[in-house]
Parts: structure tokens; sequence; C-alpha cells
């Protein structure tokens, strides 16, 4: 698994996390390496802020470097509005 952390630059507590899994798909007889995104947790504090926008944007442009096609996720009413923020999501996280 996988681990993205956004930490306080003062106090280095944790504010957000985001998890993955490696998962890899068969198409065609061909593996297709996936991020299938887990959980998330944001500071209740510190929701509101853009932290999880700020680490989806992250894995989107750390996914080529790692060897990852595209993700996955299940959105719910809590992540949605972050996903429908990125402009072009379709787009930051397939690296094809």
């Amino acid at each position: 698994s996988i681990a993205w952390v956004i930490r306080d630059s003062q106090s280095s507590s944790i504010l957000a996390t985001q998890f993955a899994l490696r998962r890899v798909f068969l198409h065609k007889g061909v593996e297709i390496p996936v991020l299938q995104l887990c959980d998330a947790f944001v500071h209740p504090h510190h929701r509101g802020k853009g932290f999880f926008l700020r680490i989806l944007r992250e894995i989107a442009e750390s996914m080529p470097a790692l060897g990852f096609a595209f993700a996955i996720t299940f959105a719910n009413e809590n992540s949605a509005p972050a996903f429908r923020k990125l402009e072009r999501m379709h787009e930051l996280f397939t690296s094809q």
C-alpha cells in the first residue's frame, strides 16, 4: 500500500492522509497497473481548507513516476466535492 500525508509544518501533526492499494487489471492479456484510492482522512479542525484536493493533485502528479496507468476510487458525499473541483479529472488521473 501507499500513503500520502500532509503534516503541519510547525507541529508535524497529521492534517490529512490518503491511502491507496496497488492493483493490476488484465485487459486483452496485458497487465495494467492501477492505483485504488482507499481511505482518506482530513482532521476535523482542518476540513474545508483544500487538503484533500491537494492530496489528489499530488497523487495525480506522482502516478506516472510510480508506474500507474490510472487510479480508481469510489467517492462518497464527503469526497465527491473535491473530485468535482478537479479540472479535467480524467486527464489528471490518466497518464496515457
